[in-house]
């Protein structure tokens, strides 16, 4: 038994332990390869940075996908890994630590898991000691207030690489191919780029957001991005972590909701405040829910 680097080639194999630990129809093949293939083939990491395996024999019963990605923050360089989709055989399940402690053991590494089973959360919180990262999401519901004719919108791409930063920019390319949407919103002086993408969520479109570059700003003019987005994109609301907005710039309508499993991360240097959720498993796995 060992544990080693996912390659490419390894995917087909992968399918069938995502599919028992997952308990997908056994008839999914094609729709759970489908799902999960971006996992193997986006551009943020080298060629073989995409995760491990558990392999018996040479046969693959486990895998933790990890989306590993460089960023600059705070005008410093960080590398970041973005675990997704921990699944082993069910025979093979007592050795699962052993994929786990792949990532834990490497130096100098963000590490960030949003979308955490209960004992997923459990294992890394207590066992590793990872602290959560975020517990609640924040909605911005449209309220259809009058736009305000200072505030200009911009959302196409041509334009917005005319105006935005280049690192901003870069980040957009990055996701361009990715089902992401993007908002550039200008008043004055101010201005914020945000990246977000459309849910389906009991059958209403919701908006989430993954990246707000002027947080103070945002927060403002929250109602008016919501009034806006939600008549561009027939949404209800928009949403984010809670950590993107510091309580006390809420309005007393925006509505909390607890998170099932909080998020979790591991960081030396950065705060929760300073994680978004750019090049993440958000952005590769279809149908990821909040």
């Amino acid at each position: 038994m060992r544990v080693r680097k996912a390659r490419k080639k390894d995917f087909k194999q992968i399918i069938p332990v995502i599919i028992e630990a997952f308990e997908y129809d056994k008839d999914s093949f094609a729709k759970t390869e489908k799902r999960f293939e971006p996992l193997f083939n986006h551009k943020w990491a080298g060629k073989d940075d995409r995760g491990y395996v558990l392999e018996v024999e040479n046969e693959i019963v486990g895998f933790i996908g990890c989306v590993y990605s460089t960023r600059t923050i705070n005008g410093k360089t960080h590398r970041f890994c973005n675990c997704s989709t921990w699944v082993v055989k069910k025979d093979y399940r007592k050795y699962s630590l052993m994929l786990i402690e792949k990532i834990t053991k490497q130096k100098n590494l963000t590490v960030t898991i949003f979308t955490p089973r209960k004992i997923t959360h459990a294992i890394f919180n207590r066992l590793f000691g990872y602290p959560n990262l975020d517990n609640h999401l924040l909605y911005i519901p449209n309220k259809n207030e009058k736009l305000n004719k200072e505030i200009q919108f911009t959302t196409d791409v041509k334009v917005l690489s005319e105006k935005i930063g280049i690192e901003d920019c870069e980040k957009m390319e990055a996701h361009l191919n990715h089902e992401a949407n993007f908002l550039l919103l200008e008043k004055g002086k101010e201005s914020c780029f945000c990246i977000f993408n459309k849910q389906i969520i009991e059958g209403e479109v919701q908006l989430q957001f993954y990246y707000i570059n002027n947080k103070a700003f945002f927060s403002t003019q929250a109602n008016q991005v919501s009034t806006f987005l939600s008549s561009k994109y027939d949404a209800k609301a928009i949403f984010m972590d809670g950590r993107f907005i510091k309580k006390s710039l809420r309005q007393k309508d925006w509505i909390v909701k607890p998170l099932a499993n909080p998020r979790i991360f591991f960081s030396t240097d950065l705060a929760p405040e300073d994680i978004d959720g750019l090049y993440s498993e958000y952005f590769l796995v279809a149908g990821l829910r909040a």
